[in-house]
């Protein structure tokens, strides 16, 4: 049976060296699933992103959501 697909959501700027390192995990034969990179290669309009997205996760069987200490700032 195949290994289910992973979507990971993270803060680019501040937890890059966390997703990193789980990728790098994935590469381990023991790894219960799989990982590809779907990231955003480039800015999207808010309609478009979300989209893309949306077609991204719904190829996955879960969605890893990495949270780190830093805050993110709110607009205001």
């Amino acid at each position: 049976m195949p290994h289910p697909r992973v979507f990971i959501s993270f803060d680019f700027d501040n937890n890059k060296t966390d997703r990193d390192f789980l990728v790098g995990q994935a590469y381990n034969t023991k790894t219960p699933f799989d990982m590809q990179d779907w990231s955003s290669k480039e800015a999207l309009p808010q309609r478009e992103w979300e989209a893309l997205i949306n077609a991204k996760i719904n190829k996955c069987n879960m969605v890893i959501v990495l949270i780190g200490k830093k805050p993110v700032p709110r607009s205001a």
